[in-house]
């Protein structure tokens, strides 16, 4: 199927996961080496692996257990807004680090997933066919493995756009304030909140919800 994604140890030492496209790989911000396989992660001790590298702990009976001895646990993603104020930071700081993390400022992990998700939307099958549904939850589940790198105890939200869709005026959203998404100017920038001036691949200062 196009746009499948394929592990490999890269000359750096780091996994990349191919699309079977020539010169394009992702770097998942694993920072060592590892089996190819590990692209491929099912499972909490091949998380816990992914996320501590050799220094990984598991105790007894098998639980992978944090530098601070709590055991990693799997993921329960929830509507964004059902958050708790601490789930809610510590997601938006891992996914700060996550897009900044690198060397210059669109080398940090985020934006590889972001150039393999805009490489695979223009010229694979990962939209308009069969493909979309199981390339995105696979696409999704890798992100927010490569996201609780910086964070283990995070998991990856999603966003229930019907709640908004049944306001009067969808703008007036919660979403749309400092805690959440943040609030734009008039040209429709985000200027607030965690997001504020984000820059995005095609080099402009901020993102841009009507874009």
């Amino acid at each position: 199927m196009p746009g499948v994604l394929k592990g490999v140890i890269g000359s750096d030492g780091k996994i990349h996961c191919k699309s079977g496209v020539p010169d394009h790989s992702i770097d998942l911000g694993l920072g060592y080496a590892a089996d190819p396989l590990e692209c491929d992660c099912k499972t909490l001790y091949c998380l816990c692996k992914r996320i501590k590298g050799e220094e990984a702990k598991v105790d007894e009976e098998g639980h992978c257990l944090l530098d601070d001895d709590r055991e990693l646990k799997k993921a329960v993603r929830k509507e964004y807004r059902t958050l708790t104020d601490e789930e809610r930071t510590r997601f938006h700081n891992a996914l700060n680090k996550m897009k900044h993390g690198g060397v210059g400022y669109y080398s940090g992990a985020y934006h590889h997933f972001v150039r393999h998700h805009k490489h695979v939307a223009e010229e694979a099958g990962a939209h308009g066919g069969p493909g979309f549904l199981p390339w995105h939850r696979e696409f999704l589940k890798r992100f927010e493995n490569s996201l609780r790198k910086y964070d283990p105890m995070v998991a990856l939200p999603y966003w229930d756009t019907t709640l908004d869709a049944e306001l009067p005026d969808p703008r007036d959203s919660i979403v749309w304030t400092d805690n959440f998404f943040g609030e734009t100017d008039l040209d429709g920038n985000v200027v607030t909140g965690p997001f504020k001036n984000w820059r995005t691949l095609t080099e402009l200062t901020n993102h841009n919800h009507n874009s």
